[in-house]
């Protein structure tokens, strides 16, 4: 069964079932999305650090001693990179699509 989204009228946001929410100014027909999921590729290098990358946000990286630290500061540069789009009024890039390819040596 197909749910609706909910509207929480005091505040115009839409809320899915996966908990994203977007505020909405229906008057100039723009979605502001406050919540959005990206793919992040975190690997170990020869040195033993993570290196971790967010694809759909290009140049969005950076690395760490542990795959958790790798993580958090990828969370932080990727809020940063956000913010400074929004910042200058510049859409957010929206997630790619990845796909796994099995290739035969």
């Amino acid at each position: 069964m197909h749910e609706n989204p909910k509207k929480d009228q005091s505040r115009g946001l839409n809320h899915d079932k996966k908990g994203a929410s977007a505020a909405s100014d229906l008057s100039e027909g723009r979605v502001q999305v406050s919540c959005m999921d990206y793919r992040v590729v975190i690997e170990p290098n020869e040195d033993g650090d993570y290196v971790a990358v967010c694809p759909a946000l290009l140049g969005c990286s950076t690395k760490g001693k542990s795959y958790a630290e790798a993580l958090a500061k990828l969370e932080a540069n990727m809020a940063k990179y956000l913010a400074s789009l929004k910042q200058s009024d510049l859409p957010a890039t929206l997630p790619v699509i990845a796909k796994s390819v099995e290739i035969r040596a």
